[in-house]
């Protein structure tokens, strides 16, 4: 993605908060890693364009909200969000267990439940577990609650419109034609509640879009370097 960006824009990819080269300061908030964006954002420079894949989508729109630094526009694809109470208390339940068996040590556990919970068949996590790349998600046991506690930042944990409603820039809502509904639901209820939002649909995709599909739009979508 950002080899297909960066003749257009000035690029910056990152680490989040416990993955990769990035530290993890404790107690973890989702805060802290809307102050993560912020920093870079500082550090970079110039108003910033923010794109988010599922639940970094979920960041991207609470970094924008924050007001924490200037924001040219903002684009997300097929952040999961609730949409009844039903489902967000199946989330919580979800966040707690993997919070639980993070904690207990049982890391392997852990990213077999959320592989299990974005969809992935049992089979087919229990044959990754014997692979080589396996102890690698294993190191990321602990950071995958925080994709949980992102999409549940709302006060009820749902999709944000309150805090998508103060975003002034620009903001773009994609999602897959492919997709589960209430990936689209997501899609048009965020553009719904920016003040200045788009809802796009891309067709014959799912959640895994190419990242030339994607790059395609945000250099559409997003103002060019200066």
């Amino acid at each position: 993605m950002a080899g297909l960006l960066a003749d257009a824009f000035t690029v910056v990819s990152f680490d989040r908060r416990g993955r990769g080269q990035s530290g993890d300061t404790l107690p973890y908030a989702p805060r802290r890693e809307v102050e993560d964006v912020a920093a870079l954002a500082a550090a970079v420079g110039g108003p910033a364009r923010l794109f988010g894949h599922s639940s970094g989508g979920g960041l991207a729109l609470l970094a924008a909200a924050s007001g924490l630094f200037p924001v040219a526009g903002v684009a997300v694809y097929e952040p999961p969000y609730n949409f009844d109470e039903a489902s967000v208390d199946e989330s919580r339940t979800f966040t707690a267990t993997l919070r639980r068996l993070a904690a207990e040590g049982k890391r392997g556990d852990a990213v077999a439940l959320f592989l299990e919970g974005v969809g992935m068949p049992k089979e087919m996590i229990a044959g990754m577990r014997g692979a080589p790349h396996w102890p690698a998600f294993e190191k990321m046991a602990e950071t995958l609650v925080y994709d949980a506690e992102i999409m549940l930042g709302s006060p009820d944990g749902m999709v944000p419109v309150t805090a998508i409603a103060t975003i002034a820039a620009p903001v773009l809502a994609m999602a897959g034609g492919e997709s589960p509904d209430f990936m689209r639901t997501a899609g048009r209820t965020i553009a719904a509640a920016a003040k200045n939002g788009r809802y796009l649909e891309l067709e014959g995709q799912g959640h895994d879009v190419p990242a030339a599909w994607v790059a395609r739009e945000l250099k559409a979508f997003f103002p060019p370097d200066t």
